[in-house]
């Protein structure tokens, strides 16, 4: 009998034993199993993260490209858009239904460039720009018209806030005759 008490008791601490490692081993697969879970949320959230970063740098690069296409097609017309504003500019004083039809022509078709986001460059009576106004001349004047444009022979553009076309322009600069006779 002590002999089976003793096989019983061995029994029971195996049993014992065995129950213990269940729960560590339970407990270490919870572990590995919450470490596995937190592992693969964090590689979503990475992925994610490189997804959304991926998305927007793409549509920043679409709207660059689109920027620059619209530049260059914009600009291939200026040339087109002199050459009404010069007829327009010979042939208003004309009562003719073709030098009317010429000035409707180039109204929609600077309508349709401005709402692209053409804009002007008036520079007539401005201080001179190197960043906006290309001098192609300079002028002989008064001291107060220094620096001043004074002429512009050919159109400047903007797109967008950004130069498209630099003005070419008759800059004033002092006469030195009249400068030479203040020193005397």
């Amino acid at each position: 009998m002590a002999r089976l008490l003793q096989k019983n008791r061995l029994i029971l601490n195996c049993g014992f034993f065995m129950e213990d490692k269940k729960q560590n081993m339970s407990t270490e697969l919870m572990e590995k199993e919450e470490k596995f879970e937190k592992d693969l949320l964090d590689q979503l959230l990475r992925v994610q993260a490189e997804f959304d970063n991926y998305r927007k740098r793409i549509q920043r690069e679409q709207e660059t490209l689109y920027s620059t296409l619209k530049g260059k097609i914009i600009l291939n017309l200026l040339p087109v858009l002199d050459d009404l504003d010069r007829m327009v500019q010979h042939t208003q004083h004309l009562d003719d239904p073709l030098a009317n039809g010429i000035e409707l022509i180039y109204q929609k078709m600077k309508t349709i460039l401005r709402n692209e986001g053409l804009e002007e460059i008036n520079p007539v009576g401005k201080p001179f720009d190197p960043l906006l106004h290309e001098a192609i001349e300079t002028i002989e004047t008064d001291e107060e018209k220094e620096g001043l444009v004074l002429e512009e022979w050919e159109k400047g553009y903007l797109l967008d806030g950004k130069l498209l076309r630099a003005s070419r322009v008759r800059v004033g600069r002092k006469n030195f005759a009249s400068c030479e006779e203040k020193e005397k």
